[in-house]
């Protein structure tokens, strides 16, 4: 079999750590349109940022609003510095060949380190998880991954300034920002990957 062979277990249910937090249950409806997201076919992110172990801010996007409200709204040169970034950090075939390619596909070690630099989840003061869902299932391809904050404040500081204007447009939209989270600095925003 090829190494770019289709993977039987790269999907299953979605796990807790993705869950709402208060619900205990998988989200329910897009932040932004309020569609349904548990049907078939429907594709959303999910974002929990925490500080320590405390859940700060969860969301689930669905992808036409994820496009709408911030892919189409990217310049050119963050569009540019990301793609880059994330091709000089992340060889993702080589994660995505050995994680998959465990004897069984599991949500911890996709979230156990940061994506960036390597630090343990647990050695983390902030943090960020994001997964892609498919309707009831978590897709396994890229991610879901974890960032800590101390890279996610390396990865803003390459967005240009029209980005950063309009990730924090979405913010003000669709949370309110308590000042202790200030110094976190991807709290509210979506993770651009």
């Amino acid at each position: 079999m090829s190494d770019d062979r289709i993977y039987v277990r790269d999907f299953g249910p979605i796990p807790p750590v993705f869950h709402e937090f208060l619900e205990d249950r998988p989200f329910l409806k897009c932040l932004v349109c309020t569609q349904d997201l548990l049907d078939d076919g429907t594709l959303y992110s999910v974002q929990k940022s925490y500080v320590g172990e405390e859940v700060v801010l969860q969301y689930a996007i669905c992808m036409s609003c994820q496009v709408e409200q911030v892919d189409k709204e990217l310049s050119k040169e963050s569009a540019e510095a990301i793609h880059r970034y994330f091709s000089e950090q992340v060889d993702f075939e080589t994660r995505n060949h050995e994680l998959l390619g465990a004897e069984t596909v599991t949500v911890d070690p996709w979230i156990d380190r940061c994506l960036m630099c390597g630090l343990e989840r647990a050695e983390a003061r902030g943090y960020t998880l994001v997964a892609v869902c498919d309707g009831p299932d978590i897709l396994y391809h890229n991610v879901p991954l974890m960032i800590c904050s101390r890279c996610e404040g390396a990865f803003v500081k390459l967005l240009s300034k029209k980005t950063r204007e309009m990730l924090d447009d979405f913010t003000e939209t669709y949370f309110d920002c308590p000042p202790s989270m200030e110094d976190l600095p991807f709290f509210g925003k979506p993770v651009l990957i």
